[in-house]
């Protein structure tokens, strides 16, 4: 379990960090954030849905991408943490860092302390976090950066999906699967599975809005949001597909250098999705 923590120019003056070289960390990740930014990046690969974060009325909604449909089972990555497909998302390349509020409520860069990356003091070719002066270095800056937009990207990303809501577009999702023979419970092999939990958009209603409601929806971009869900989830087939190679202990192996054709090498700390 992830522990983070404020970086503190007096705790972090001699710390240093190692990029990642796979997605391990995420291996139990079975959802995450995704936002309007990365919408088009997402909707080839991965089912969206929405998932409530709030147990209070009115409830408020994420936006989500289904990484697997078994608990902590991310069926994007392989047995050595290689991401199966072109795109990552956004939420997992700043890692090992976040952002948290300060004592003032503003957002500030955060690291987590279990995180084999992070070494305090720094090793041989680590990266340092802080300049002698106690300012961030070059690297560290990025991040920050990097994670500031995605804040701010996040934010309009629930002003939109709060919209959706509040034009109670959004109902409970039931997905279905069936295991494959190679299930280690053979009852469980033979039953259909249900997952729940999840949100998706109520087509029909959405089709039956008035004119001054769809009109709003598609003003300020909520409404491309509601057909996006609604067109990823021609991807839960490939989501299935997925499911039943992990079971089955059968990773799929790309043809093609992806990473080359898509050009997603080296892009941890950008933001142009």
């Amino acid at each position: 379990m992830n522990r983070w923590q404020l970086l503190d120019t007096k705790a972090h003056s001699q710390a240093g960090w190692q990029k990642f070289t796979h997605y391990a960390f995420a291996s139990q990740d079975v959802y995450c954030p995704i936002l309007m930014a990365e919408l088009t990046q997402t909707l080839p690969y991965y089912s969206l849905a929405f998932l409530p974060v709030s147990s209070t009325e009115p409830v408020k909604f994420q936006l989500v991408a289904l990484l697997g449909l078994r608990p902590n089972r991310n069926v994007y990555l392989d047995k050595h943490g290689k991401w199966l497909a072109p795109y990552v998302p956004s939420y997992f390349r700043g890692y090992p860092f976040s952002l948290l509020p300060d004592e003032h409520g503003k957002a500030a860069l955060a690291v987590d302390i279990t995180s084999p990356l992070l070494h305090n003091p720094a090793q041989p070719g680590d990266t340092l976090l802080y300049q002698e002066n106690g300012e961030l270095t070059e690297a560290a800056g990025q991040i920050l950066n990097f994670l500031t937009q995605r804040l701010q990207n996040q934010q309009v990303t629930q002003v939109l999906t709060d919209a959706l809501q509040q034009a109670d577009l959004i109902q409970p999702w039931t997905i279905s699967w069936q295991p494959n023979s190679n299930d280690a419970d053979p009852e469980k092999a033979k039953k259909q599975q249900n997952l729940g939990g999840f949100y998706q958009i109520d087509e029909e209603r959405l089709r039956s809005l008035s004119p001054e409601t769809y009109q709003s929806l598609a003003k300020n971009s909520a409404l491309g949001l509601a057909y996006a869900q609604l067109f990823s989830q021609a991807r839960l087939q490939d989501l299935r597909y997925r499911e039943h190679r992990a079971l089955s202990d059968a990773q799929p192996t790309p043809s093609l250098d992806f990473d080359a054709l898509f050009g997603t090498k080296d892009d941890t700390l950008k933001f142009n999705f």
